[in-house]
């Protein structure tokens, strides 16, 4: 039976521990049978031709010391606002305002000289406007910067930033704030355009900044790259002194004591409150570890599906799987499938409100959404158009491949879900599906009470009908959602929310899929949103990574992540069909599953440039975490992986048919925990 199960002291579905370190003895994990192999998605973008001809003319006009011309067409694109997107490097793309902000970093002396010209009087102006209170406020620095990013004001705009980020303990953004002020190498001429932020010419002490990288690198528990900061900062400013985090000294000699004292802090982590899927807005969070493995106290039942492709399992396996990742806060534990909310007492698992509102087949149900008379999906994969239209006109169940999740947000005393939005249709003339739905539970004072709700049909924009994706993060009194559109176009977008009220912010489309893969059957929803560094960073399908701004929705990049499924002919094997795509963040690196299910990409938060990508030669289906220097990925093998270059530190596991992984697992600050059967 499926279902949730308290043991004394902790919430419990997880049968085995190790250590994060060496492992001793380890139990076999699951053996996963590969699907047939699937057309892929393809995720494309949207490319504003008329930018890329401008930054063609602007090139031209740079290489040939044609400034004038050059710095006007540079300034008539950071103008411009476009949303549009621009490629910048291969398979990565910004838009034209912010390929225009690099260029200008890039300038040559002569046409940085002839920008400023232009820029600084403005900047000069905001500034000379403000009076002394307000030389502190963040929002002065960022209208600055907006000016005109390489403006002579523009690296103590930086600056600024940087510090209000460190000061709140934001020190990753921190650091991608700082690193924008080290100079940029030098380029040829025939070199490629410029890929990155680099301040051209601050006159702030760059020993300091460099010893702050250092600091920020040991607050993050980055001590590979702190070492390595530190070796290179001995060469560079070996007598640099001062006050460096409140204490005098030589700061190479404050750096190595901050960084002696800052390896005690490696295994001090302790666990955070699960407030989302994974932990918390990063997709990357803590539990407390548990001291015994005792016996069950009691259990509810949950709903379960069939996993992978009908057809494709061991004989011995069960026909379900779970599907549900409770959230436990304090005493309560909350949990949903495709249709209801739930809740109950840890202590004993009675209903969490009593019975007054609640249904007596159903005592643990909060909330249900309407009932719909669309028919429920199945798990097995529907060959040819022939089966399928019987299927529909018979008033059958569409097949989805896979196997769906459900999970919950909890802030601020309100539990937000997302319902009735298991899978979409793949092709919409054969009718748009169920409308999906988000909703809004008081759960503080209002005993499960409905503060609001939103159907995605609500949202119709261009005859496209909007479907939520993944479960909704909360942040700051504003809720984020992922979407995909059906209708016409299959668009991947993110939308923002009034917590409190349900009003959407703003919308931001990212790109299209296409050649999305058996269209005869149901696409599960999958794509899940984290947070870092004032970022959304959401998958779109297909091999989609994007980054958004939390606050304004503005877009940053896009990139179109690596595939090791060249081989496969443009087919998709593997999990991809049974796995959520949940970007990881982690100290300013975002890190994500290949499309073909078999390896990991690690990319930088705030550039969209990709650090390194690794062909694992087998079946992953989750990112578990980031621990120290390691990440834990869990699916065909449990993995450690090197969080600096990749390489794989330890891999375990077998293929024993016998004991098979059974749902997603957790990590505390020391151990992993792997649920089999």
């Amino acid at each position: 039976m499926l279902g949730i199960t308290v043991r004394p002291r902790w919430l419990s579905f997880f049968l085995i521990a190790a250590a994060l370190g060496t492992f001793q003895s380890i139990a076999a994990f699951a053996q996963f049978l590969p699907p047939p192999s699937l057309p892929r998605d393809q995720f494309s973008i949207e490319i504003d031709s008329a930018a890329t001809k401008q930054i063609t003319a602007l090139r031209d006009n740079l290489l040939a010391g044609q400034y004038a011309e050059g710095v006007e067409l540079l300034l008539k694109l950071v103008v411009s606002r476009s949303d549009k997107y621009l490629e910048l490097s291969p398979g990565r793309y910004v838009t034209a305002p912010t390929m225009a902000e690099i260029l200008a970093m890039h300038l040559p002396p002569e046409g940085l000289r002839r920008y400023r010209e232009q820029v600084d009087p403005l900047a000069r102006r905001i500034l000379e406007q403000s009076d002394e209170s307000e030389r502190n406020n963040v929002e002065l620095w960022q209208r600055i910067l907006k000016q005109g990013a390489a403006s002579s004001l523009a690296d103590d705009a930086i600056h600024h930033l940087a510090q209000y980020a460190w000061e709140r303990g934001d020190i990753a953004t921190a650091r991608s704030r700082w690193e924008m002020l080290i100079p940029p190498r030098k380029n040829g001429e025939d070199a490629p355009l410029p890929t990155t932020f680099a301040y051209p010419d601050t006159d702030l002490d760059l020993a300091e900044i460099r010893a702050k990288l250092i600091l920020c690198s040991i607050l993050l528990h980055d001590f590979t790259r702190a070492d390595r900061e530190l070796t290179s900062y001995r060469t560079m400013h070996p007598d640099s002194q001062g006050e460096l985090a409140g204490t005098q000294g030589k700061w190479v000699d404050l750096l190595q004591q901050f960084l002696n004292e800052g390896r005690t802090w490696e295994g001090s982590l302790g666990g955070t409150p699960a407030l989302t899927f994974a932990g918390n807005e990063t997709r990357n969070g803590t539990s407390v570890g548990l001291n015994d493995l005792l016996p069950a106290v009691w259990t509810i039942p949950t709903t379960g599906y069939l996993p992978l492709l009908k057809g494709r399992r061991p004989a011995n396996l069960d026909s379900i799987l779970p599907s549900t990742f409770p959230l436990l806060d304090g005493r309560r534990i909350f949990w949903a499938d495709d249709e209801s909310v739930y809740a109950c007492k840890l202590l004993d698992g009675s209903p969490l409100w009593g019975n007054a509102n609640l249904d007596p087949l159903q005592p643990h149900r909060i909330y249900q959404a309407p009932v719909s008379d669309r028919p429920v999906p199945t798990g097995e994969i529907l060959e040819d158009a022939a089966a399928f239209r019987g299927a529909v006109e018979d008033d059958q169940p569409r097949s989805f491949a896979g196997l769906p999740s459900f999970s919950l947000t909890l802030a601020d005393g309100r539990l937000f879900a997302r319902l009735r939005t298991r899978t979409s249709p793949l092709d919409t003339s054969y009718g748009q599906g169920e409308p999906s739905r988000l909703v809004c539970l008081d759960v503080d004072q209002g005993e499960g009470k409905l503060l609001w709700e939103v159907e995605g049909t609500d949202w119709k924009e261009d005859n496209l009908l909007w479907r939520f994706e993944g479960t909704p993060i909360a942040h700051a009194g504003k809720l984020y959602v992922g979407l995909n559109s059906t209708g016409g176009k299959r668009n991947a977008a993110i939308a923002a929310l009034d917590a409190t009220t349900g009003e959407r912010l703003w919308l931001r489309r990212l790109g299209e899929l296409q050649g999305v893969g058996f269209s005869l059957n149901e696409r599960l929803s999958r794509g899940y949103i984290a947070i870092g560094s004032g970022n959304l960073f959401y998958e779109t399908g297909g091999g989609g990574l994007a980054a958004v701004d939390l606050e304004t929705g503005d877009p940053g990049w896009v990139i179109q992540t690596p595939s090791t499924a060249a081989s496969s002919g443009g087919k998709l094997t593997g999990l991809i069909w049974d796995r959520p795509a949940i970007p990881v963040w982690d100290r300013g690196v975002v890190y994500v599953l290949g499309t073909e299910g078999r390896s990991l990409t690690a990319v930088d938060g705030a550039t969209g440039l990709i650090v390194w990508h690794r062909d694992l030669g087998k079946q992953v289906q989750w990112i578990l975490g980031c621990r120290g220097n390691r990440i834990i990925l869990a699916g065909e093998r449990l993995w450690g992986i090197d969080r600096q270059d990749g390489n794989i530190l330890w891999e375990v596991g077998s293929q024993d048919i016998e004991l098979q992984g059974y749902g997603r697992g957790f990590l505390s600050a020391r151990e992993i925990y792997w649920p089999l059967r």
